[in-house]
């Protein structure tokens, strides 16, 4: 029997090793300012230790964050076959988002359509714009697919893992491809601690 035919979708390599890159940057600080600041306690400055401490805690928040988003990037994966899309969806595909890991196959005829939402997180004077790509089954809650982040809303046109995934899932099953109004979101601090979506 003929292997079924898979038109398969991931994040670029160039994306993956990026966020590999940046999480080894943010892990070699903190490793740093550990140090440091047992080097400055020792020689009785305790402002000093006491500055590179609080540096030191910030990268610990972020090398959380980049880890998260580093496994999520690796791991990402949609398969569309003929009649069903095979998924790998991380739990940390999200910036703001917390949605459970997927790992299974949807058939194309349980699919009610596909959806994209953007997103607004603005804070004083930055604001960031995120679309988020979200498959609706006709029973059962809307499963997170992927973001986009950043977006440049002047860009009509994108190339990105989410819109091209989405697009063909959408293409494939026969289902419509909706796009919501956008809603604003909360950005917390840093764009980490304390963000949440927009409430639905």
């Amino acid at each position: 029997m003929a292997e079924q035919q898979k038109t398969r979708f991931r994040i670029s390599t160039g994306g993956r090793i990026g966020t590999a890159i940046v999480a080894g940057l943010v892990l070699v600080i903190l490793v740093s300012c550990v140090f440091a600041a047992l080097d400055f306690h020792t020689s009785s400055e305790p402002v000093a230790a006491l500055l590179i401490t609080l540096i030191a805690v910030l990268a610990l928040g972020l090398i959380g964050y980049v880890w998260r988003d580093m496994q999520a990037k690796w791991s990402w994966r949609i398969d569309i076959g003929e009649d069903s899309v095979e998924m790998t969806l991380p739990a940390g595909r999200s910036h703001y988002h917390r949605p459970p890991r997927f790992q299974g196959q949807v058939a194309f005829t349980e699919i009610a359509f596909v959806e994209c939402r953007p997103e607004l997180y603005s804070q004083f004077s930055a604001e960031s714009l995120v679309e988020t790509w979200w498959l609706v089954p006709k029973q059962g809650e809307p499963l997170f697919l992927a973001e986009d982040r950043n977006i440049n809303p002047t860009y009509e046109i994108r190339t990105t893992h989410a819109v091209e995934a989405a697009t063909a899932i959408a293409k494939a099953a026969g289902v419509p491809l909706r796009r919501r109004r956008q809603a604003d979101g909360h950005p917390g601090i840093l764009g980490i601690w304390g963000a949440r979506p927009p409430h639905d």
